[in-house]
């Protein structure tokens, strides 16, 4: 029997069989059906889209000794912009993408136009993708190597504008920081303000390096100012993080939220206590 004069209902089966196991076995089992028989696209294509991982521009130094990672990730950087490509003909199938991983490839340091017009691509292709519930920002091949030294500072502007505006989304509801250094009190509690679920591994606020000597006090000095402007109100029902983000990232912000509550308790003060729902630590 052929493909095509089977019914809807088998087909999606068939596919929905396939599309078990690990991601990288089913992909190709599911293009080579895409590939067999036309009527096996449309059940397919939401499965294929449904976790997309994404690489900003590689700007590394080139060395002997990183030349043939380097060599792979500037591979790893043409299937982005080939997956730029497709959203950008067919916005439909943007929808699809439920899973959304973000790896910085290198310190986001664009120097030169070319890499600020493939960054710019690639974060304008983010806003093609509406229905984003899950969002990982987090380091190209950190898993290699656990080290906090790995970490890279969110030191560009547009990227940073581009994850919040796709954090603030109605539909994301868990977020990932992996191995991002740093990053401003604002970037923290706006992304805590936004979703319910957040995980870090290996992150530092501004301030918080890992050669940093002051450590939480310098940061509390440095952040208080802006104590005041912390959001009123927290949607964060989960926080899981390792000890790294516990001592530079989340100490930090609690102690200035405590300097807020003190602030608000002061007969006279403007302040009003934040209101928060619970989370689990």
């Amino acid at each position: 029997m052929a493909p095509s004069t089977l019914p809807v209902e088998i087909i999606d089966n068939i596919v929905g069989k396939l599309a078990q196991g690990p991601r990288t076995s089913y992909i190709r089992d599911l293009l080579s059906c895409c590939m067999t028989s036309r009527v096996f696209v449309q059940p397919s294509q939401p499965r294929i889209f449904r976790y997309v991982t994404l690489l900003s521009p590689p700007v590394a130094r080139i060395s002997r000794s990183n030349l043939v990672v380097h060599a792979q990730t500037y591979r790893t950087f043409d299937r982005t912009l080939h997956f730029v490509g497709i959203v950008a003909a067919n916005p439909r199938l943007g929808e699809y993408v439920e899973d959304l991983t973000y790896e910085l490839a290198s310190v986001p340091h664009y120097s030169l136009e070319k890499d600020r017009q493939e960054r710019d691509r690639v974060l304008e292709a983010m806003d093609l993708l509406p229905n984003i519930t899950a969002f990982t920002l987090g380091v190209h091949n950190a898993e290699e190597d656990s080290s906090l030294a790995l970490a890279i500072s969110m030191t560009d502007l547009r990227t940073e504008h581009a994850v919040l505006s796709l954090i603030r989304r109605a539909k994301v509801r868990t977020v990932s920081l992996r191995f991002i250094s740093d990053f401003d009190i604002d970037f923290l509690s706006a992304v805590m303000s936004a979703v319910g679920h957040l995980s870090l591994c290996r992150c530092s606020l501004a301030g918080m390096g890992s050669d940093d000597e002051e450590g939480i006090d310098g940061a509390l000095e440095l952040y208080r100012p802006r104590a005041c402007a912390l959001p009123e109100r927290l949607h964060l029902r989960s926080l899981v993080c390792d000890a790294d983000s516990l001592e530079r990232c989340i100490n930090v912000y609690l102690g200035l939220e405590a300097e807020r509550t003190r602030s608000a308790s002061t007969p006279g003060s403007l302040n009003q206590p934040r209101e928060a729902g619970p989370f689990h630590w």
